[in-house]
């Protein structure tokens, strides 16, 4: 299952699940996996920590309340928003080694035959 994440804010965060690269510059809606959003952004979980630490963003405890307020310029959906203007597939890169890449909208083609 995918849901979008809106980047509301002014900085590019980038996240990488199952070996995809996904772009998030601001102002961007990106389709991401639901374990994505969960691991990075807290989705569905009252505790936004281990998202923040997982960003990079907290050294120690007195950073989790900066941390907190970055992480609130992102919102999770399911559904895809009504005013979505960069979508995934424009986002989405793979990383080098992997036996998938993705190029174009997202289409996933053999690493051995591109």
């Amino acid at each position: 299952m995918n849901v979008w994440v809106q980047n509301t804010g002014t900085e590019e965060v980038k996240a990488s699940w199952d070996g995809v690269l996904y772009e998030m510059p601001p102002g961007s809606t990106v389709e991401v996996p639901v374990h994505l959003a969960h691991a990075y952004f807290g989705y569905d979980d009252t505790d936004k920590e281990q998202a923040v630490m997982r960003l990079g963003w907290v050294q120690t405890a007195n950073d989790m309340p900066a941390a907190l307020e970055r992480l609130a310029a992102f919102h999770v959906t399911r559904d895809k928003p009504e005013d979505c203007r960069s979508l995934s597939p424009a986002a989405v890169r793979a990383f080098p080694g992997n036996s998938k890449r993705v190029v174009g909208g997202a289409r996933i083609i053999d690493a051995a035959k591109a």
